[in-house]
């Protein structure tokens, strides 16, 4: 007997268990055997899918937080129109004064023509905003790597009692465009969240802030050709405290937060009729650094650091996590004013990961 005719140890022992011969039988426990041996065989996609997903929450928690606090502070968060009773065209004479928003020094005797229901000399507490966002990612977190893009279109109404009880209500349209580079796929998701928020304003240092955001998005795949549509919910809350120093033209914010994200992806059959099951993450965030801001006309740079604690629950619980437990977060970039044009640019980087934004718009 040669080599060849030995058989291997498992087509013996089902050679035992079924001494019919039949190779066909054979082959089936062979495959049955196969599949069994990779347990997460019908988790793959999901799991693949979960860190973009969690990238897109973060990204329109961290907007959102960003526009709610520049609002606050008076920094604007791109477009933003105050209401009001006379919604025409009017003329508004300005006063000698020098606005802290942009330093423009206005004529007592220059009027301004003002359109829209922003012009009304009655404005009331209330005002809209809206504002495009753009973030690039990228995670290099083993097994669950991924890099792409999530645009925004973030909008929200606010009221503004005496800047001191900031409340409001916003909706964020996003797209999420990824490659899940652990199985060579593509990711797109379109989702719609509302977010509630308040500021309380202690006095001209301290300030408290916390928002919520529900989401519901329909995440498409395409791995190798094969298609999964499947339905995912997002959620998020934040509360946080900032200080404010100024030092001449530079701006210090001490800032503190902690941030709860939850990320469920449904179960769903693919087309090629594999079954993946639902993933469900928890992400427990605390945060604590600081701004450092250079406050100069018409171009304000700023620098962020912030040291990172993360917690994390997964069902399955064996899911591997897309995240570290501790890590650090530097964001570099720029806030641009000029008249009614505000905008940021920043890039943000992480142990691993990192995101470049901008967002912008017009402010009344």
């Amino acid at each position: 007997m040669n080599m060849f005719d030995k058989k291997p140890t498992i087509y013996t022992s089902l050679s035992n268990i079924f001494p019919t011969g039949s190779h066909q039988i054979h082959l089936l426990i062979l495959a049955i055997v196969a599949l069994g041996m990779n347990s997460s065989f019908a988790q793959n996609e999901n799991n693949a899918s979960s860190s973009s997903i969690k990238a897109g929450t973060q990204v329109t928690a961290n907007a959102l937080n960003a526009v709610i606090l520049g609002n606050a502070m008076g920094g604007g968060g791109g477009f933003k129109l105050k209401l009001g009773s006379v919604p025409n065209l009017i003329h508004i004479p300005m006063v000698n004064t020098i606005d802290d928003d942009d330093l423009k020094m206005a004529n007592i005797n220059k009027f301004e023509a003002v359109g829209g229901i922003s012009a009304s000399p009655d404005l009331s507490n209330w005002s809209v905003w809206a504002t495009p966002v753009f973030s690039s990612f990228k995670n290099n977190i083993a097994p669950s790597t991924s890099k792409g893009d999530v645009s925004i279109a973030l909008m929200g109404i606010e009221y503004n009692h005496d800047d001191t009880i900031i409340a409001g209500l916003s909706y964020a349209y996003s797209n999420v465009n990824a490659t899940t580079l652990s199985n060579n796929g593509k990711l797109k998701s379109v989702s719609n969240t509302v977010s509630p928020y308040f500021v309380y304003i202690l006095n001209d240092r301290w300030m408290l802030d916390a928002s919520a955001g529900f989401g519901q998005a329909k995440p498409e795949t395409n791995v190798g050709g094969v298609i999964g549509k499947t339905s995912s919910q997002s959620f998020f809350s934040a509360i946080g405290v900032t200080n404010t120093i100024a030092m001449g033209k530079f701006l210090v914010r001490p800032r503190a937060s902690y941030t709860v994200y939850k990320d469920y992806l449904a179960g769903y059959k693919n087309s090629a009729n594999v079954s993946n099951d639902p993933l469900t993450s928890w992400m427990y965030q605390t945060k604590l650094g600081g701004t450092v801001s250079y406050e100069a006309k018409l171009f304000s740079p700023f620098i962020s650091t912030h040291k990172i604690f993360n917690n994390w629950r997964m069902n399955p619980s064996t899911t591997a996590a897309s995240t570290y437990a501790s890590t650090y977060q530097v964001q570099v970039g720029a806030n641009a004013s000029k008249g009614i044009f505000y905008g940021t640019v920043a890039y943000q980087f992480e142990k691993s990961t990192s995101q470049f934004r901008i967002y912008g718009g017009i402010r009344f």
